[in-house]
């Protein structure tokens, strides 16, 4: 499972594809170009230790980087010290202060010092954003807190894997909807298919009742705010979250970026 505190958004989407301007000239030919960052070159690390990877910035968040050494798993610092040693299963990019780890099959969490913070003993975990770390037990999903305490308990069948402006997706008898931090139900569960809060926006989505050649449902796609209004008709045939003010969307055959007020726009500029 993904267990990296941030995503990469529409940027990390399209990448690896071009598309081809259509009717009002919406968008034009989209190409990413990645170099590779300064750290690879500008940071020497101990013998026999390197990057866990190299996008974005070789993983470096708050100062450390996740670093790899016989099997194993610890951190570097800004100078390409190994502050913390390579004794872990898996180690995750620190967020809020902690870092993710894994050791003798268990998640748990460290500072930055490598002291254990919350002792690994989850059979699944995500990094802390917001205040908030989501686990996984008996096959359900909740969230901890920073000192470990359960504030939400593990009851629902899928959650986001982080919150977002306060909110965060929840799944609970076959419908999504959303749950603030002490897990009271904001937006009550009414969606077939939903994501998490990207500025502001969530994508919804509902079955439209037809199958596709294979035979699975299709959906029509729209936003909600954090009211839980439609603000954006569930029209589409796919929708991206809201990056830098701009939201990619498949209307039929056309492909096109929308803002928040669903008028289509120009690609915004991810770099």
């Amino acid at each position: 499972m993904n267990k990296k505190f941030y995503t990469l958004g529409l940027a990390g989407i399209l990448s690896s594809i071009s598309l081809t301007a259509i009717a009002d000239d919406t968008i034009d030919t989209i190409g990413f170009d990645e170099e590779t960052p300064a750290c690879v070159s500008d940071i020497t690390l101990p013998d026999g230790v390197e990057f866990t990877r190299i996008f974005p910035d070789c993983g470096y968040t708050e100062g450390f980087a996740p670093v790899k050494k016989d099997g194993k798993y610890g951190f570097v610092n800004q100078s390409g010290k190994l502050i913390i040693d390579a004794q872990y299963q898996e180690t995750h990019a620190f967020s809020d202060g902690l870092a993710l780890v894994k050791k003798d099959g268990k998640y748990g969490f460290i500072d930055k010092t490598g002291k254990s913070v919350i002792a690994p003993k989850y059979t699944d975990a995500w990094g802390f954003w917001e205040g908030r770390a989501k686990i996984a037990q008996n096959g359900k999903y909740g969230f901890i807190d920073k000192t470990g305490k359960v504030v939400i308990n593990p009851i629902y069948d899928e959650v986001g894997d982080w919150f977002e402006d306060g909110l965060v997706v929840a799944k609970t008898g076959g419908k999504y909807g959303f749950i603030d931090k002490a897990g009271k139900m904001l937006i009550k569960p009414q969606f077939d298919l939903a994501k998490d809060f990207s500025e502001g926006r969530a994508v919804v989505a509902n079955k439209t009742g037809k199958t596709n050649a294979e035979g699975r449902p299709l959906y029509r796609y729209g936003f909600i705010d954090k009211s839980g209004k439609v603000v954006i008709e569930m029209r589409y045939d796919l929708a991206e979250d809201f990056v830098k003010g701009a939201a990619f969307v498949i209307d039929g055959q056309q492909i096109y970026f929308i803002d928040k007020d669903g008028k289509p726009t120009q690609m915004p500029d991810y770099y």
